[in-house]
């Protein structure tokens, strides 16, 4: 027994609108100043998460009772992945070129925003952290590949040259990432598989009826 063409086609397009709209859609959140605070749904590695952005001390987001650090589900390995997934997914239209309408990132000096993923702990009193940099102008933006930052940054601490000469950094902040219910999005190979069968079905439902 064949399906028909119309109900192959409808299930067809059920499927591919949601992989689709799982792979392009992050719902961004914004507060009541306008600014953006983080969104969920975006696609990491084939999976599902919601981010928050925070420019409290890594120290207060981070530590857990009686010491040791929780990063949630980044790491070592997939931190580089955190970091893309917020400049492809999220800091985009007005909120790639103007890096000011992000949250710690209000009062920017230079038209920078500095994203910072957290994702292990470096040397006492350091948490290495990917940091996305978004820039206004011209220049691309780009993440590093993961360097130590103070427990306490942001809001205690001058730190080098990555703040203005003031008491708290204004182009900086950390991203706090968690699961969504650890929901798993198809794979682009699945996808195209599963278009592969429909089209193989609706070819040789066309030759049966010829």
């Amino acid at each position: 027994m064949y399906l028909s063409l119309k109900k192959m086609t409808s299930i067809f397009i059920f499927l591919s609108s949601q992989f689709i709209a799982s792979h392009v859609y992050a719902s961004l959140i914004v507060n009541t100043d306008n600014l953006l605070i983080g969104a969920d749904n975006i696609v990491v590695d084939g999976n599902l998460y919601n981010v928050r952005f925070s420019d409290l001390t890594g120290r207060q987001l981070f530590e857990q009772p009686g010491g040791g650090y929780d990063f949630g589900p980044v790491n070592d390995g997939n931190k580089a992945l955190f970091s893309a997934a917020l400049l492809d997914q999220v800091l985009l239209g007005d909120y790639d070129t103007m890096p000011e309408l992000t949250f710690g990132c209000k009062d920017t000096d230079n038209d920078t925003c500095w994203i910072f993923t957290a994702f292990r702990t470096h040397t006492p009193g350091n948490i290495g952290a990917s940091v996305a940099v978004n820039y206004a102008d011209s220049i691309p933006d780009a993440f590093s590949a993961g360097n130590p930052f103070p427990d306490d940054h942001f809001d205690m601490i001058p730190v080098d040259h990555f703040q203005p000469n003031t008491p708290n950094p204004q182009r900086q902040v950390w991203a706090v990432w968690s699961p969504v219910n650890q929901q798993t999005v198809p794979s682009p190979d699945s996808v195209w598989l599963l278009f592969t069968g429909i089209v193989m079905l609706m070819s040789k439902r066309f030759l049966s009826l010829s």
